[in-house]
């Protein structure tokens, strides 16, 4: 997600193919490179581009602010009876969303 997002950042002429740096000798204190490049939202848009950007293993949450972002699947737990090698059964015990602040149920 993140190569992507960049790779079209740099296409889009965002951010430089060569991007200016200081060494740590070079550094001041007061001397930090302006970036002034949103990353999340090039990272969002990348998200909701569904032609060129394909999940691999879970969806994506975009809260409001930094540590609300997360994975956004399906939570599913189910008990297996295996006997000699073999499931017998298989009882779902329940579904949910993932999350933080997601009750089980």
């Amino acid at each position: 997600l993140g190569v992507q997002a960049m790779r079209s950042s740099i296409r889009e002429n965002n951010w430089p193919i060569e991007p200016h740096h200081i060494t740590c000798d070079e550094y001041n204190g007061n001397n930090t490179p302006t970036r002034d490049f949103d990353f999340l939202s090039r990272l969002k848009s990348t998200t909701s581009n569904i032609a060129d950007f394909q999940s691999t293993f879970a969806d994506f949450y975009w809260g409001k602010k930094n540590g609300e972002h997360r994975a956004q699947f399906e939570m599913k737990v189910s008990l297996v009876v295996i006997d000699n090698g073999n499931p017998i059964s298989t009882d779902d015990l329940g579904e949910w969303p993932a999350g933080i602040d997601s009750q089980l149920q």
